[in-house]
């Protein structure tokens, strides 16, 4: 977890997310231009760069990528690349063993030595989600303050993709990953609201006390401060 709080450096930290709610920040992203934050996102992280940190010319300090992809052809077209380009920049990337294990796979053990594996560092087994995984580690790691885009949580109306930030472009990942968007939204929001700060005093023995804004003004995920 050194190195997290090494990056972090006692910095704010926001965190990109991919709800839909994201695309507002597309034209407020100006006002970051000049401030030094850490910047975080995870799993589909491309997106946050490509369309958004891209207009004030920065770059993801850190990405969580631990979804449990099922297909090879992901692994080897789309993860492995990408994270293999975030290294040579010097991003921190987080994960799981488990993807590791699955990289010997392909016998991919290309910069592994520099994944920092967060399920090593404390129990992984009854967090929400990966957002979730992410703030806790965040959290651990004495950040100034985090904020939160593109945190929406589960949309009674969505079709299980709609609501995703860049919808065409996550559609690959999320058939990589086989998932059930509807179902899994629905059953993390509410984990995620019941669970979070109750987890988090079990796993680190200590309240959770980090200033955490979220800036979707809709959101269902509803125990942190919202944007005024």
């Amino acid at each position: 977890m050194e190195r997290i709080k090494q990056k972090i450096n006692n910095r704010t930290v926001v965190i990109l997310s991919h709800g839909k709610s994201i695309e507002e920040l597309e034209d407020k992203i100006y006002q970051f231009k000049d401030k030094d934050v850490c910047w975080v996102s995870f799993n589909y992280w491309q997106l946050m760069e490509e369309f958004i940190l891209s207009k004030i010319d920065k770059k993801l300090d850190i990405i969580l990528d631990c979804a449990n992809a099922e297909t090879l052809e992901y692994e080897e077209a789309i993860r492995i690349p990408f994270i293999s380009k975030l290294l040579k920049r010097n991003t921190l990337v987080l994960s799981l063993q488990k993807v590791l294990d699955g990289w010997s796979v392909i016998k991919q053990k290309l910069y592994q030595d520099r994944i920092v594996l967060l399920d090593k560092h404390f129990d992984i087994s009854t967090v929400a989600n990966t957002l979730v995984l992410l703030i806790y580690a965040i959290a651990q790691s004495n950040p100034k303050e985090i904020l939160l885009f593109g945190v929406d949580g589960y949309i009674e109306e969505d079709d299980g993709l709609s609501s995703y930030y860049k919808p065409d472009f996550q559609l690959f990942r999320r058939l990589a990953i086989r998932l059930d968007n509807k179902a899994t939204l629905k059953r993390e929001t509410n984990a995620f609201n019941n669970t979070f700060f109750s987890n988090y005093k079990k796993l680190f023995n200590k309240e959770y006390t980090i200033s955490t804004i979220n800036y979707s003004k809709d959101s269902k995920i509803t125990i942190f401060n919202k944007e005024k």
